[in-house]
C-alpha cells in the first residue's frame, strides 16, 4: 500500500511544519509521498524552508499557489496524488508515532476512521468512540447528525473533521469528492458528508492516529466579521447535501441553531466588539431572522440537549432573554482568556 500526505501551509511556524513532516517520515513507510501546498505564504523563512526541504527529500512534492484558501490547496493536492490512500494533515499537527506500523494488518475501507488526541497547552486528551463495533449502515444518520452540529450525537466524536481518517484515493477521485473553495470555515464538514454519503465501505478502529494542536491564535478563534459569509455558505452547502441525499429533517434540526452559536463569539458577541448592547441586540435579531432560529427552536426539545449549560443557553433563546444570552457568551470568553493567561 502507498500513502499520500496532503499538507497545506500558510505562514505557519517553520518549527511546527518540521515536526509535522518528521512525524510522517519516522513512520518508516516504504511507499509514500508528502504533498506540500504553499497557499501564498508571505513568510520568507517558511518559503525558504519549504524549497529547501523539497531539494533534500525526493518523497516531497512542493507546489506554490496564490492565496486562495486551504480548500483550493487541498484540491490541488488530491489532483497530484499518486498513491493508494490519502491522509490530510494540518501543518501545525502531527501523526502519532508508529501509527502506520500498527495498521499494516488491518483492512482499510473507502474511509477509515481512527481515534485522535487533542493537545491544548501541552495537555493531551485522547478521544475514542464508545462503540468500537460501529454499524455504519444503521448509524449513518447519527453520523450525519453529528456532522450537522447535533450536540451529543456519537459522543461528539469528530466525524466532521478530515484529520484522523485514511481515504481511498480511487474512491475520492472516482466520486469527484473535492473541497468547496468558497468555504473558508468548516469545509471539512461538507467534505466528510460527501465522503460518508457515497459509500458503505467505512471502517473504524480504536487506534490513536492524529495529534491535533489547538491553536488559540487561529482565524477561527478571533473576531472576524467575514465569518458571517463563511457560515452562511456552510449552511447553504450542508442544506444542499441534505436535500440532494434526502436526509430526514431531524438530522439537521440543530444546524442553524448551532451555526449561530459558533458565529456569535466570532462576531457581535466577541469581547472585543465595542458596540453598545442595544446595537448588538438589533444585530442579533437580524441574525436570528436570517437563520430562522425561531423555527429551529420549535423542533428542538430540552431532552435533545445533553448538557446543563446547553439547556440554559437554549432557554434564553427560547424565551428571548437576549441580554442574559449575551452575558453568558461574554463570561465564557473571559473565563477562557483568564485560563490562557495562567
Amino acid at each position: 500500500m502507498s500513502y499520500s500526505f496532503i499538507i497545506p501551509v500558510y505562514n505557519n511556524k517553520v518549527e511546527s511544519i518540521e515536526r509535522c513532516i518528521n512525524s510522517i517520515i519516522i513512520q518508516n513507510l516504504d511507499n509514500y509521498e508528502i504533498i506540500i501546498i504553499n497557499d501564498g505564504s508571505t513568510d520568507i523563512q517558511l518559503n525558504n524552508y519549504c524549497r529547501k526541504v523539497l531539494k533534500k527529500n525526493r518523497k516531497i512534492k512542493y507546489f506554490e499557489e496564490n492565496n486562495s484558501g486551504s480548500a483550493v490547496a487541498r484540491n490541488l493536492g488530491i489532483e497530484n496524488v499518486c498513491s493508494d490512500y490519502i491522509i490530510f494533515v494540518d501543518a501545525d499537527d502531527e501523526l502519532e508515532h508508529s501509527f502506520f506500523s500498527r495498521i499494516k494488518s488491518i483492512k482499510l475501507g473507502d474511509v477509515s476512521i481512527f481515534d485522535y488526541c487533542f493537545v491544548d497547552n501541552d495537555i493531551e486528551t485522547i478521544y475514542t468512540l464508545e462503540k468500537p463495533n460501529l454499524d455504519f449502515e444503521n448509524d449513518i444518520n447519527d453520523i450525519f447528525s453529528n456532522i450537522c452540529f447535533y450536540p451529543g450525537k456519537m459522543n461528539d466524536f469528530m466525524f466532521g473533521s478530515i484529520w484522523g481518517k485514511v481515504f481511498s484515493a480511487k474512491y475520492i477521485k472516482d466520486n469527484n469528492i473535492l473541497f468547496i473553495p468558497r468555504l473558508r470555515k468548516s469545509q471539512d464538514r461538507v467534505f466528510m458528508l460527501y465522503s460518508f454519503g457515497n459509500t458503505d465501505k467505512i471502517n473504524y478502529y480504536p487506534l490513536t492516529m492524529y495529534k491535533y494542536k489547538f491553536n488559540h491564535d487561529s482565524i477561527t478563534h478571533k473576531m472576524n466579521f467575514r465569518m458571517n459569509d463563511y457560515y452562511n455558505y456552510l449552511y447553504e452547502e450542508i442544506m444542499k447535501f441534505a436535500n440532494d441525499y434526502k436526509l430526514d429533517e431531524s438530522v439537521t434540526k440543530f444546524l442553524s441553531y448551532n451555526i449561530l452559536n459558533e458565529l456569535l463569539p466570532l462576531t457581535i458577541f466577541n469581547i472585543n466588539y465595542k458596540k453598545k448592547y442595544l446595537a448588538i441586540k438589533k444585530e442579533l435579531i437580524d441574525l436570528i431572522k436570517r437563520y430562522n432560529i425561531d423555527e429551529s427552536i420549535k423542533k428542538i426539545k430540552y431532552s435533545d440537549i445533553p448538557t446543563k449549560k446547553g439547556k440554559i443557553k437554549f432557554f434564553f433563546y427560547k424565551h428571548k432573554l437576549y441580554y442574559l444570552l449575551y452575558k453568558i457568551f461574554y463570561y465564557i470568553q473571559m473565563k477562557e482568556n483568564n485560563r490562557l493567561i495562567k
